[in-house]
């Protein structure tokens, strides 16, 4: 049987934890969620943010040890607070060599 969304978990969030659970073919039960609640309590972060990190990383549970890696943790922290919606990334222009011709051309002589 299906858990019920718990109130702390947005929809939009929900629905993508279904699907992904659903393409790994683990049910989404009581236990299960009740596990996940418990180790994103350890690690520090909510349920909605678990679940969210459990979908990104393409995991089937969630394991607080897995959030405690001593390199890089401030890497790690910057992209979590990114794909958690916690800051807005830098703005950084890419182009690759062959755009970089095309808005050459397009921009004339410089001078």
């Amino acid at each position: 049987m299906i858990a019920d969304r718990p109130e702390d978990v947005v929809e939009e969030v929900w629905d993508a934890f279904l699907v992904h659970r659903q393409s790994k073919r683990a049910p989404v039960t009581k236990i299960a969620l009740d596990a996940i609640h418990k180790e994103a309590i350890k690690a520090g972060v909510s349920l909605n943010e678990a679940l969210v990190i459990i979908c990104s990383k393409g995991w089937t549970g969630f394991d607080a040890s897995w959030m405690k890696q001593p390199q890089n943790n401030a890497k790690r922290d910057d992209k979590l607070d990114l794909l958690l919606g916690r800051r807005q990334p830098d703005v950084v222009t890419v182009i690759d060599a062959e755009h970089q011709e095309r808005l050459n051309a397009l921009s004339g002589p410089s001078f």
